[in-house]
This record gives structure tokens, C-alpha cells and sequence, in this order.
């Protein structure tokens, strides 16, 4: 651990995992928590981890955050909504919702670079709509990923002048995302958002996927493969992952019996409802309720 101190700016470099509050794993990368005043925004930590193994949950009270999964896959939970994200994705944190994640399978990993800030040129960006956004995939060429390793290399001086750049190239970046965001809505399919908000609807009913295309009036392959390439996973993955997930919140909520979980959410073999609890979340639905209740 080392420390730096200035008039206005504190850095606090921890190589250990004591920051994140963990469901199970390990953070394996630095951390550097801030302590600056005067500046429109303060960056209150940055991380990176290119083989993040560990599952979170946390609820933030006093910061946003910007995320970048740039390698594995990663699950994230926010409230009642579920993400898979395979490949590069950027993906935001705010302040009030309960949000999980780890990786997409046990064993697995994701590799993590994240920026956590605070001030009122945040609250700017809320109201002009940069900020928050649901998880996007990120071409390549935008180079989301390097655009942070610079802005955190700027954050390492104690000068303000490269706070000040650091704050700029960060608003450079949550704009890119948000032309990106326009880009990518203009190209959605119509048919893409009714599927989502069916596979999200009543998780214990059976999905006729047959007649789900057919309200969408395409073929069945097509509903596959188009689902597939537009959301990162095939689409009867995306629905176990959902129930998966409104299990986890179960188990950990409330004190309905495991069987009685697993049935309410359509399972009806209660041995591979929880070979599929293990392999998505690295722990059986019993390992997960003795730890919330710890």
C-alpha cells in the first residue's frame, strides 16, 4: 500500500480485496480511493481486473459508477432486471438499486475496469440523459476500455490540470456511449423488445417460442438466431438466467423452502434446478441462503 497526500487530493492505493463486499471470489487488481475537493466531479475509486472471479452485490448510497466488461462473460442483476454480457460491454452504476454480479458460469471469469464518481457536473448528465444507461455493447473502434486507462493515469497526478482533463474525457466518453445508444436503438428490431418484455413475464409459465415467433411474424430460426447475436446468449439461456436470478432474490428474501423456489419459478425437478443455481451462481441454493442469513 502506498499514499500520496496533497492540499487537495488524496490517493490511497490498496493492492488487496478488502473495498468490495463479496459474495464469494476474489479481487485481484489495485483499487485507488480519492479524496479531492473543489472539482466538479469527484472520482472516488478506479479499479481493473483483466480475471475478475468474484460475484458482488452491493446497493450505492455515494456514487455512480462506469463499468467496462472487456473479456469473459459476466452476469449483472439490476433490481429485478437481468443482463448476460459475453464479450465488450459498458455498463453503469447508480445510486438506490441492489445490484449483482460475477461471471456467467461457474468456473468463469470477466475481466473489469470501472471508474466510481461523485458531484454536481453528474447530476448534469443524469438530467441531460448520458447518464445512467442499461448495459450496451461496444464496437472495437470506440476504444471505451483505453479511454479509461487514460483517464486513470490522469487521476495518479495530484495536479489539478489533469483532474480537470480527467472530468472532460469522461464526459467525451458518456457521450460517445449515448451517440452509440441512438445508433444501436435505430437499428433495433421492433420485434426485439416484446420478446424481452414475454421472456421477463410470468417465469414459472412454459415459453412457447414456436408462437412467440409468430407474433413477431418471423420464423422460429430466425427469432433464434437473430436473439442470439443481439443479446449475447441464446434465447432459452437468457430466460433460465432470469429465473435463476428470481431465485437468488427468493432464497435470499424469504424463507420459502427450496423445493417450494424451485417450483414457483416453473423448475419442476428440484436436482436440476439446482445443478443450473450452481453452475450460474458457483454455489447451491442452500450455500447461498446460509450466507445471506449470516
Amino acid at each position: 500500500m502506498s499514499l500520496h497526500s496533497a492540499s487537495s487530493v488524496t490517493i490511497l492505493i490498496v493492492l488487496s480485496d478488502s473495498f468490495f463486499p463479496r459474495v464469494n471470489g476474489r479481487y485481484d487488481a489495485f483499487i485507488v480511493e480519492y479524496d479531492m475537493a473543489d472539482f466538479p466531479i469527484t472520482f472516488k475509486s478506479f479499479g481493473w481486473s483483466p480475471r475478475h472471479t468474484g460475484v458482488y452485490e452491493r446497493v450505492f448510497t455515494d456514487r455512480h459508477g462506469l463499468h467496462v466488461v472487456d473479456g469473459g462473460g459476466m452476469s449483472l442483476t439490476c433490481g429485478e432486471r437481468h443482463f448476460a454480457l459475453e464479450g465488450a460491454w459498458c455498463w453503469s452504476t447508480t445510486v438506490g438499486p441492489r445490484y449483482v454480479y460475477g461471471p456467467l458460469a461457474s468456473p468463469g471469469y470477466w475481466g473489469h475496469r470501472y471508474l466510481a464518481f461523485w458531484g454536481p457536473r453528474a447530476e448534469e448528465w443524469i438530467a441531460h440523459d448520458l447518464y445512467p444507461f442499461d448495459p450496451q455493447p461496444i464496437s472495437p473502434d470506440l476504444a471505451i476500455g483505453a479511454c479509461i486507462a487514460r483517464i486513470t493515469g490522469l487521476l495518479l497526478y495530484e495536479r489539478p490540470r489533469e483532474q480537470y482533463q480527467a472530468i472532460n474525457q469522461l464526459e467525451e466518453v458518456l457521450l460517445t456511449l449515448a451517440q452509440e445508444r441512438a445508433v444501436q436503438s435505430s437499428r433495433q428490431p421492433a420485434w426485439l423488445e416484446y420478446v424481452i418484455a414475454r421472456l421477463h413475464a410470468d417465469l414459472a409459465a412454459p415459453v412457447d417460442y414456436t408462437g412467440l415467433a409468430a407474433e413477431c411474424h418471423i420464423a422460429l430460426i430466425t427469432l433464434r438466431q437473430q436473439f442470439r447475436r443481439m443479446m449475447g446468449v441464446p434465447i432459452h439461456t437468457y430466460r433460465t438466467r432470469l429465473r435463476l436470478h428470481a431465485a437468488r432474490n427468493l432464497l435470499s428474501e424469504t424463507d420459502a423452502a427450496i423445493a417450494s423456489i424451485a417450483e414457483q419459478l416453473g423448475f419442476t425437478d428440484a436436482a436440476y434446478f439446482t445443478r443450473q443455481f450452481h453452475q450460474l451462481q458457483g454455489m447451491t441454493p442452500g450455500q447461498l441462503r446460509r450466507q445471506a442469513q449470516k
